[in-house]
């Protein structure tokens, strides 16, 4: 951010760290409740969008203000402890077999998705540049989440959505005996 400090001798790199991860609390926490009453879908979709725009308030309000910058940072923190709850429990209710359930759980794609984070902020250097790049990256994973991801069964069958259920139970049979 452009506020006049070098990371190195300030104590702000201690709190954007801090806010941002009391933000991820708070999601975490907020987010499961979420989506046992709107469902899982709609939340992690939720969250990458939010998280999309999200990384473009910051490129536009950071320079502003300190306040703003924090405000901005924690709802990132926020977003994204929210969307990586809901999003494993997206994959693991997905999942009919426990022995599937287990590798999912261990190969759930946060090494991966965290050295490419890294490698962005290695060839971008430029913080503008970086959260450019993460907000378009949350906003093309939003919509593919949103046009090829599926609801979880469990909860649809647990809010009594039965039609709709046993019409992916179907599609899903059928498409594993083709």
């Amino acid at each position: 951010m452009e506020w006049n400090q070098h990371c190195q001798q300030s104590s702000l790199t201690i709190i954007i760290s801090t806010i941002v991860m009391l933000g991820a609390v708070v999601g975490a926490f907020c987010s499961g409740f979420l989506a046992d009453r709107f469902g899982r879908k709609p939340v992690v979709v939720g969250t990458m969008f939010i998280l999309s725009l999200s990384h473009g308030a910051l490129i536009l309000y950071a320079g502003y203000s300190q306040i703003y910058a924090f405000i901005i940072l924690f709802t990132i923190g926020c977003v994204s402890g929210g969307y990586m709850v809901v999003n494993l429990v997206l994959l693991i209710e997905s999942l009919e077999n426990s022995r599937s359930r287990l590798l999912a759980v261990s190969l759930n794609g946060w090494p991966i998705g965290m050295s490419g984070v890294a490698l962005v902020g290695y060839w971008t250097q430029n913080w503008r540049s970086y959260h450019i790049i993460m907000s378009i990256t949350a906003a093309f994973l939003a919509l593919i989440l949103q046009l090829f991801s599926r609801e979880s069964n469990r909860w649809l069958s647990d809010r009594g959505i039965s039609l709709l259920n046993d019409l992916i139970l179907l599609i899903k049979n059928h498409l594993a005996v083709s």
